[in-house]
Parts: C-alpha cells; sequence; structure tokens
C-alpha cells in the first residue's frame, strides 16, 4: 500500500511540476527524501516512460503549429528542417553534460536547495537583463542553450525557467523563447520513452507489473492536470511574468532547509 502511495504521488508532481518553470526532478527530491521514511524506488523504465504525459501535452498545446506544418510541409519542408537540426544541435552539450555527469557522480552532489535558489536567482535576473533584439546568429544561441539545458540536469534546477532564461537573454522574444525551451527538450524526451519502450518490449519488466490500473488513472488525471497548467504558464512567460515561480522557489527552499534542519536535529538526537 505504501508502494502504491508513493508511485501515485511521484507520477503526479512528476507530471504537475513539468508544466511549471520549477523543477520536476527537485520536487520529486523532495518528497522522497521527507514524506517517506523508507526508500522506495521506481523502476528506471518507469522513469523513462513518465516522460510520454508530457510529451503528449506540449504537443497538444502547440497542435496549432503542428498542424500548420504539417498542412503546408510542401511549402515549409527546408524550414522544418531547419528547426529540426537547431533542436538537435542543443542536443549535443546536453548529452555532454549528461555523460559527464554520470561517470561523475561526485558533480551530482548538489543539494537541492542550492538548485532552486539558482533557477529562482535567474528568474528573478530576467526583468533586468532580457533583451528583444537577438545578440548572436540562431546556431550559436542553440549550443548556449544545450549547455544551459545540460546544467538543467543538476538537481533543483528548473530545465523550463533557465533555458527560457537564457533565451531571452540571448534576445528571443518571449513566446519564441519558450517554444525553443520545449523544443529543444523533445528529442531528450522522446528518446527517453523510446529506451523505455524498448526496455519494455525486450525484457518481463516486473517492476512495470507492480503499476495498477490506480496508478495509471492517477497519470491520466495528472495529465489531464498538466494541460491548462502549460497553458496558464504559457501565457504567464509569455508576459515576461516569472517572479510568482521564483518566490515559490524562495518559500520552498526556506520550507526544505527547516525540515533538513529539524531532520538533522532529529538525528542528533538518537
Amino acid at each position: 500500500m505504501n508502494y502504491l502511495l508513493f508511485t501515485c504521488v511521484w507520477a503526479a508532481v512528476q507530471i504537475i511540476a513539468e508544466s511549471f518553470p520549477i523543477s520536476s526532478s527537485g520536487h520529486v527530491a523532495l518528497l522522497e527524501q521527507f514524506f517517506f521514511s523508507s526508500p522506495i524506488s521506481v523502476p528506471a523504465v518507469v522513469h523513462d516512460l513518465i516522460h510520454l504525459p508530457t510529451l503528449i501535452i506540449v504537443a497538444l498545446a502547440y497542435r496549432r503549429e503542428w498542424f500548420f506544418y504539417l498542412k503546408y510541409l510542401h511549402r515549409v519542408w527546408r524550414f522544418a528542417i531547419r528547426v529540426g537540426l537547431l533542436a538537435l544541435c542543443a542536443v549535443v552539450p546536453t548529452v555532454c553534460f549528461y555523460l559527464f555527469f554520470r561517470y561523475e557522480p561526485h558533480a551530482t552532489c548538489l543539494p537541492v536547495e542550492v538548485g532552486f535558489v539558482i533557477s529562482a536567482l535567474a528568474l528573478l535576473a530576467l526583468p533586468r537583463y532580457k533583451r528583444d533584439r537577438a545578440v548572436m546568429a540562431p546556431w550559436a544561441s542553440i549550443i548556449i542553450l544545450g549547455c544551459v539545458q545540460g546544467v538543467a540536469l543538476l538537481p533543483g534546477i528548473s530545465r523550463m525557467g533557465v533555458t527560457f532564461v537564457a533565451a531571452r537573454w540571448l534576445g528571443w522574444r518571449a513566446e519564441r523563447a519558450l517554444e525553443v525551451s520545449l523544443l529543444i527538450q523533445c528529442p531528450l524526451l522522446c528518446a527517453a520513452v523510446a529506451r523505455g519502450l524498448i526496455h519494455l518490449v525486450r525484457t518481463d519488466d516486473a517492476g512495470m507489473l507492480s503499476w495498477s490500473g490506480v496508478s495509471v488513472v492517477v497519470v491520466c488525471v495528472a495529465a489531464g492536470v498538466a494541460y491548462p497548467s502549460l497553458q496558464y504558464t504559457r501565457r504567464l512567460l509569455s508576459s515576461d511574468c516569472v517572479r510568482g515561480f521564483a518566490w515559490y522557489l524562495v518559500v520552498l527552499t526556506l520550507i526544505s532547509g527547516v525540515l533538513r534542519l529539524g531532520s538533522a536535529m532529529q538525528y542528533g538526537n538518537m
């Protein structure tokens, strides 16, 4: 029962938090650390497949753009190829960071609160340093954004938040900055989902059997909440309204710090 509760809450937090610039991985880390007394592991295949709802939500949020490109593909195919190549260019530096963090795990030993603070400071600094004209070629900007996305692999750093802010600093308009922030994550999410599906097909993963119908219903409900949440985030970020998210992260950092201090004091008294 404890495992079922954890997986349901874990999936809901992961899916819904992906629609906001507040670091879903950071929220999951806090969930695992403070709200469940014994460590509970989620199967790796579930970690991969949990990104499928996010992909579907992003596709639905930008369905008009997708339908336009599909309808007039014979006219805009060159532009579509260029956009795809730009997204893949962002993947290269991100993968380099991923491999570095994988083979140097001590580099990721960053308290999640530090990641929250970094994300909050970036969001708070946006109004001061944003630009409305490009400062460099799109290819160079995309590579920089790929590096920023790679740094956001560290716990607590919001990938959406820091890549959006970086894109605004590089001169992308607010709506385009959010679009490119979501675009450059799509190849990574597709790769994760593909890896999960391949693993599911090739092996008889007993871990997936523990995902009951209740868990699937929770995922569907969370996705239903995440879609309007992404639309809400889209409206706010298109107007550079990010301070609310920043102060939320600050408050969350303080709460997490208090909980961590209380846990340390309790452990010290034992």
